[in-house]
């Protein structure tokens, strides 16, 4: 198979469910493309689906945050409200015309979703972005784990802000609730620091989305053991690559059902046609009853 390309930000649904994983990253456009290979020739069809509006307005927030300290870089302070604002919700445009967009009961329209990325990206301006001092902002770095000839695995990542002369690495996260991200934020450190970035401090910027009734809550700053989360990154990561080789050796000997070669998760909540691009395809049926009707 040609180079095996791993983003930091798949760790993290690998581990909920790494078929569901192996399919997101089958269908990514940036790193995809041998991963789909091995789908077709394993006549495996999977079913893209639209971004879930969280995603999309995690987007908007990250693009007035990069303005913001981007901005902050070159001249010391954090630039104008009113556009830090307009490019959050341009990118939340974008990406919706784009991609399209699923909503929730959080975010039921688009008009919603302005609202929020508005006040979201003033929450982050105002209670983040003065205590940091960036080096690096959403700048893609690459690192290579495994250089062996036929099996070459590159890691690349796009850290949201390495911080404080290079010490502390930030990254946003959004959404209606907080989640476990440690294994993307462990490859994250061990990408920069190939990049001579000797970041030792992990901080998860938490903000909350939710209905613009009520009231927009503060920030939170989490602070993640950083051997606890590399060690996981590279756990992630070697199962990625033992999942994959067992699925080409299946799919080359017809030993045993190929799917079976990445765990399935049916208890995962995001285990729905709604979300997942393998759900109720040949290649994952792990949630069906054992005899169906």
């Amino acid at each position: 198979m040609a180079d095996l390309v791993i983003r930091p930000s798949g760790l993290t649904s690998w581990n909920d469910c790494a078929r569901r994983g192996f399919a997101s990253m089958a269908l990514d456009r940036m790193t995809g493309a041998p991963l789909a290979e091995l789908m077709r020739l394993g006549s495996f069809d999977l079913k893209p689906r639209d971004n879930g509006v969280g995603a999309a307005v995690g987007s908007g927030v990250h693009a007035g945050a990069a303005y913001t300290l981007n901005t902050k870089m070159e001249t010391g302070e954090i630039g104008n409200d009113n556009e830090a604002e307009d490019r959050a919700v341009e990118e939340f445009q974008t990406r919706t015309e784009e991609e399209g967009v699923i909503w929730d009961q959080t975010t039921r329209d688009r008009d919603t979703a302005k609202r929020q990325i508005s006040r979201m990206t003033r929450t982050y301006r105002r209670k983040l972005a003065p205590e940091l001092e960036p080096v690096i902002v959403e700048r893609r770095l690459q690192a290579v784990v495994d250089d062996t000839p036929g099996q070459k695995c590159i890691v690349s990542g796009q850290p949201d802000t390495v911080a404080q002369m290079g010490e502390e690495l930030h990254d946003l996260k959004t959404g209606v609730q907080q989640r476990a991200n440690g294994a993307q934020y462990g490859c994250y450190g061990m990408v920069a620091r190939a990049h001579g970035y000797p970041v030792d401090v992990f901080i998860e910027d938490f903000i909350k989305r939710v209905n613009p009734k009520n009231d927009q809550p503060d920030p939170t700053a989490m602070k993640l053991l950083t051997h606890v989360c590399e060690q996981l990154a590279l756990d992630t990561i070697n199962d990625i690559r033992r999942s994959i080789a067992e699925f080409e050796s299946r799919l080359a000997h017809g030993n045993a059902p190929p799917e079976g070669a990445f765990r399935a998760n049916p208890l995962s909540m995001m285990c729905s046609d709604r979300y997942c691009a393998a759900h109720s395809t040949p290649f994952c049926r792990s949630h069906l009853p054992a005899k169906e009707k």
